[in-house]
């Protein structure tokens, strides 16, 4: 079964980038850390992505938002 997905990310509330993802599994991350996730390799982990900045605020939604409420989420919680 092939399944695909959008990939959006937005940086101050605009879209800066977009991707069709297509994969041949369902797409799981699993154990994960915030800005990296690791595979694991029998009793030991390696880092597949590595994240070098900050996060300054961090919110996970059951649903994909839409690009207006990503810019409304930006507009009314900035400081």
């Amino acid at each position: 079964m092939t399944h695909s997905g959008d990939s959006r990310q937005f940086y101050n509330g605009r879209e800066v980038s977009s991707e069709t993802m297509i994969f041949d599994q369902v797409f799981e991350i699993g154990l994960a850390d915030i800005g990296n996730w690791t595979e694991s390799l029998g009793n030991t982990h390696r880092r597949v992505r590595n994240f070098i900045g900050r996060i300054d605020e961090l919110t996970v939604w059951n649903t994909a938002l839409s690009g207006e409420e990503i810019r409304a989420i930006y507009r009314n919680t900035k400081p």
